[in-house]
């Protein structure tokens, strides 16, 4: 029996040993028959996963995959491999987080410790969180992991979404080839401020915004990551702000992409975020080639530098839409040739 395995809030620790090959993982492989663990009673980081392969965890009509974390459990899951994990919806009688974290589910007020993982080939097949979901209060620290090929094709969050004051810490991370509707790689909702240091983002996409990051009511820290080749059919290449405030310090953009607007950043929605010592080239959209602010938007550039970035229409460094908008350089550089302006606003 491999499926919903449960601690009943004891302080196991739980250890794959590699008793035939050198390195090697033992598997827990449910079978598409259930998700491999539950944690619903209060563990603490004395309960722990450590060195598996969590692989084919199916839920349907609920959520977590392979794992649930809920009512202030928090446990440890450290140097796990979690593949091809799959939270579905088969009828239309959901709550709002039914069919979310493909692997992962994290429900109130709880935080676990995810550590030297992979999350691959995860999908949430209608909603949130094609590897990881947060919710409510919910704010795990994530640390060395791995996150590529996951999505949540219908909805947010390919490698991870956040709702409701849910902000994780992630720190040393790769996000590459996740794919959503919303938030290529992550997806932050509902005053939920995630911190992310030391991360890179590379070849995420959205269907419509936000190729790496879509913010929606929420901010968060985004410090040393790189931002290259990520895409959206719609508005931010690299990152979409809804009455967000993100603060991005010491990032580099390049190589980003959006159909229409904004190939790095797109703000909209009264959002004012601030970028300080960030390098912006090569990236390409319709107007904004790096940056555009539309909607009483206004973004602030500290010791930035945009250059080499184009735009098909108009900005190719960067295009302000509205006489609401604006945008604050402040000892940047620039080139002079590449602002652009649609009916007003200013630079």
């Amino acid at each position: 029996n491999e499926t919903d395995l449960n601690f009943n809030g004891k302080k196991i620790y739980l250890k794959g040993v590699d008793h035939n090959t050198a390195g090697a993982r033992p598997v827990i492989d449910c079978q598409q028959a259930g998700r491999a663990f539950y944690f619903g009673s209060g563990e603490t980081e004395d309960s722990v996963i450590d060195n598996f392969v969590i692989q084919n965890g199916m839920v349907k009509n609920t959520y977590g995959g392979a794992i649930v974390c809920e009512n202030n459990s928090s446990p440890t899951i450290t140097n796990c491999v979690f593949q091809n994990n799959i939270v579905e919806m088969t009828h239309v009688t959901y709550t709002t987080w039914s069919d979310s974290g493909g692997a992962i589910f994290c429900y109130n007020h709880s935080s676990p410790s995810i550590t030297n993982c992979t999350f691959s080939g995860n999908i949430s097949s209608e909603w949130y969180g094609g590897a990881i979901f947060c919710w409510n209060s919910s704010s795990p620290t994530i640390t060395n992991c791995t996150f590529s090929g996951n999505s949540a094709a219908n909805w947010c969050g390919g490698a991870i979404a956040c709702f409701l004051s849910s902000s994780p810490t992630l720190t040393n991370c790769t996000f590459s080839d996740n794919s959503a509707k919303w938030g290529g790689a992550i997806y932050c909702g509902s005053s939920s401020n995630p911190t992310i240091i030391n991360c890179s983002f590379t070849g995420n996409s959205a269907s419509e915004d936000g190729g790496a990051f879509a913010y929606i009511y929420s901010s968060s820290s985004i410090i040393n990551c790189t931002f290259n080749g990520n895409t959206t059919n719609y508005y931010g290449g690299a990152i979409k702000c809804y009455s967000s405030s993100p603060s991005i310090t010491g990032c580099i953009f390049s190589g980003n992409s959006a159909n229409y607007d904004g190939g790095a950043v797109f703000c909209t929605s009264s959002s004012s975020p601030t970028a300080t010592n960030c390098t912006f080239s090569g990236n390409t959209a319709e107007n904004g080639g790096a940056i555009l602010c539309e909607d009483s938007s206004s973004l602030t550039l500290n010791n930035c530098v945009l250059w080499g970035n184009s735009a098909s229409f108009s900005g190719n460094e960067i295009y302000i839409y509205d006489s609401g908008s604006s945008c604050t350089l402040s000892h940047c550089c620039v080139d002079n040739t590449g602002y652009g302006f649609g009916g007003g606003g200013t630079i």
